[in-house]
């Protein structure tokens, strides 16, 4: 996770925004048997689900990051967390 998104934020928004991008990676793991250290996302798609799921989760990652470091800085809406959290979800389907 760390690897993806940084170490866990002190801010509560950035915390909720990590927590759900941190499912969405965790999921994506499980789902396509990627195990090991490091970043969720190296070596090669193995097929055409998996490349799509990676692709979403490249998404969710920079947007969560992206909002993270907003947070971070103390500007974040809160809607943008409920975004983040449905966008995480279309990961995990």
């Amino acid at each position: 996770m760390v690897a993806a998104l940084g170490g866990r934020p002190a801010d509560p928004a950035a915390q909720a925004i990590w927590g759900a991008a941190a499912v969405a990676i965790e999921r994506y793991r499980q789902r396509h048997e990627v195990d090991g250290p490091g970043h969720p996302l190296v070596g090669k798609s193995a097929t055409t689900r998996q490349q799509e799921d990676r692709e979403a989760l490249v998404t969710v990652i920079e947007q969560a990051v992206e909002w993270i470091n907003t947070a971070e800085r103390g500007v974040l809406a809160q809607e943008q967390g409920t975004e983040v959290g449905a966008c995480a979800e279309l990961v995990v389907e």
